[in-house]
């Protein structure tokens, strides 16, 4: 928050709207820049854990966007969908069904196979030990799957600015009315930073006051 900055906090139907949207925004500008830093890292042994645990990371921030929770009937996400080309909604299911039968739960036994053996090692003449083979997909097979899904993310984040944010403040603007929005402005206050605790982060989103020009 820049110095010299005043604030009113607002509740009611459109202000919840918007920080539900908002938080989605978040979100999806979240799981692009995971699948950003991905990009960076290199794709040899030592980088192994850390991409897949990024893809993971990205791809259920991502699906918390579609899933049924107390967000969800605030910020209606899922018509976005209907503007998408062929090749984007190919990566939409694509992150869904990886989130779904993979990441966060095992189901699609084509995506990871196991099994146990009995281990005699040295030749036999170590003890007997037991062996798990364990094969799994670390990415999906959809061609540019990576690539698409950053820019996917993105694209997604962009519509719901345009949208749904800036046309949601001027709703909020037009139903306070300038006398209210007056009386508001002569009892702002400047806003404090409260102590995190340990594990959080505080984010702001600043809609702004120029109209934000189509992503398409």
């Amino acid at each position: 928050m820049a110095i010299g900055d005043l604030e009113n906090t607002l509740e009611g139907r459109l202000a919840t709207q918007i920080g539900h949207y908002s938080s989605a925004w978040w979100d999806m500008r979240h799981a692009a820049q995971i699948m950003h830093t991905r990009s960076e890292l290199g794709k040899d042994p030592a980088h192994y854990f850390a991409r897949r645990g990024l893809l993971d990371g990205a791809v259920i921030t991502y699906a918390r966007c579609f899933a049924d929770g107390t967000r969800t009937p605030q910020a209606k996400i899922r018509p976005l969908l209907d503007a998408l080309t062929d090749d984007e909604l190919a990566v939409h299911k694509t992150a869904l069904w990886w989130r779904d039968k993979h990441v966060g739960h095992r189901v699609d036994k084509r995506l990871e196979t196991i099994s146990t053996h009995l281990l005699w090692g040295n030749f036999g003449v170590n003890a007997p030990t037991i062996r798990v083979r364990l094969t799994t997909r670390v990415i999906p097979e959809l061609a540019d799957f990576e690539a698409g899904f950053e820019a996917l993310a993105q694209r997604l984040a962009e519509r719901i600015w345009e949208e749904h944010l800036y046309p949601l403040q001027q709703e909020l603007f037009a139903e306070l009315g300038t006398d209210t929005m007056l009386k508001l402005k002569q009892s702002a206050q400047p806003y404090h930073e409260p102590p995190y605790p340990i594990g959080t982060i505080g984010v702001a989103t600043d809609i702004g006051s120029i109209p934000p020009v189509p992503s398409d």
